[in-house]
C-alpha cells in the first residue's frame, strides 16, 4: 500500500470500488510470497473439481441405465391428489384405492400396495441386532417387476392378511451380510421381536427403490406381506404408495384416464355424504 505505484495513482478506480479490490490484492500477493501453499491449493481444487465431475456422471449414468425389470416403461406410481383439503399433489393412497386399481379392467394390468419400516434384526435367540429396513407389500410386486428368485421362492398369492404367517425375502445384498449361505431358506430372523421365516433371496443387482409422497425414494434390505387386509382399511388412511403395470401398449394418457376414473369411483362411494373428491394423479415410474 505505501510503494511508489500507489503513491503515484492513488486513486486507482479498483481500489475505491470496495474493499473486495484490496482484498484481492492481499490475497494475490500472499499467494506470490509462498508458492507452497498456492500448488496446493490449486491441486486441492483441482482434485475436489474432479471428484465431483466423477460422481455427477456416475448419478448421471445410474439414471439412464434401464431398471432390470420386464417392460419397466409400463410401470407408474399413482397417488392422491389431495390439493381441495391442503396443498399437497401427490399424497399417499389408501387400501381401497389400491383393492380399487387391482380390480380395475382396460388399462391397469396389476397394481401393488407398498409401506416401509426400519425394523431390529435379530437372529434366532435375539442376538446381533441390527437396524434394517423392511418394505411391506402385497404378495404380487415381484411378480408385477418380473424378478426371478435366486435362491427360494417368493410371496404366494394368500400369504397375507390377518392370521398370515411371518415370511421373509432378502436382497442379495442382505444375504451376503448375513454370510451368504446357501441353506438361510427355511431359517428365522426377529423382527423387532417377531419371528420371520426366510423363504427366498433375491437376485444380485435387484435395486428397487418404493417412491415416497415427501422426499426422495427409499429402498429396502428385506421384504415381507401386510399382516392386514386392503379391502378393510379405512378409505380415508392413505399413508401408503401404490405402484400399478399398465398393460403392454398403453399410452400414459389412456393410463391417467383410466386412473382417473377410478379413483373418482372409489371417492363416489367413500365421499357420497358429501365431502370433497381428491382424483389420483399418476406419474411413470421410471421418472417419479
Amino acid at each position: 500500500r505505501n510503494g511508489a505505484g500507489e503513491r503515484v495513482r492513488p486513486a486507482a478506480s479498483w481500489r475505491r470500488a470496495g474493499n473486495w479490490g484490496r482484498d484481492m490484492e492481499l490475497a494475490w500477493r500472499r499467494l506470490v510470497r509462498a508458492p507452497v501453499f498456492t500448488l496446493a491449493t490449486v491441486g486441492t481444487l483441482a482434485i475436489g473439481l474432479g471428484a465431483f465431475a466423477i460422481v455427477f456422471t456416475a448419478v448421471h449414468r445410474v439414471l439412464l441405465q434401464p431398471m432390470p425389470y420386464d417392460a419397466p416403461g409400463d410401470l407408474y406410481y399413482v397417488w392422491r391428489d389431495y390439493r381441495t383439503v391442503f396443498d399437497l399433489n401427490r399424497g399417499w393412497v389408501s387400501g381401497p384405492d389400491v383393492v380399487a386399481l387391482q380390480d380395475a379392467d382396460g388399462a391397469i394390468q396389476d397394481a401393488v400396495r407398498l409401506s416401509r419400516s426400519l425394523m431390529t434384526m435379530t437372529d434366532a435367540q435375539d442376538t446381533d441386532a441390527a437396524e434394517v429396513p423392511v418394505m411391506y407389500t402385497t404378495p404380487n410386486l415381484f411378480d408385477v417387476l418380473g424378478v426371478r428368485p435366486a435362491l427360494g421362492r417368493f410371496f404366494a398369492e394368500d400369504e397375507t392378511g390377518e392370521g398370515r404367517t411371518p415370511i421373509l425375502v432378502l436382497t442379495h445384498e442382505l444375504w451376503q451380510r448375513l454370510g451368504g449361505r446357501q441353506d438361510i431358506v427355511g431359517t428365522t430372523l426377529r423382527l423387532n421381536g417377531t419371528a420371520f421365516e426366510v423363504i427366498g433371496v433375491l437376485p444380485d443387482g435387484f435395486n428397487f427403490l418404493r417412491n415416497s409422497s415427501l422426499g426422495p425414494p427409499q429402498g429396502a434390505l428385506a421384504y415381507t406381506t401386510f399382516a392386514v387386509n386392503l379391502g378393510e382399511l379405512s378409505p380415508g388412511g392413505g399413508s401408503y404408495a401404490a405402484l400399478v403395470r399398465a398393460q403392454p401398449g398403453t399410452s400414459p394418457e389412456l393410463l391417467a384416464t383410466t386412473v382417473e376414473l377410478v379413483g373418482r369411483s372409489v371417492d363416489g362411494d367413500s365421499y357420497s355424504s358429501g365431502s370433497a373428491a381428491m382424483p389420483f394423479p399418476c406419474r411413470r415410474g421410471r421418472d417419479h
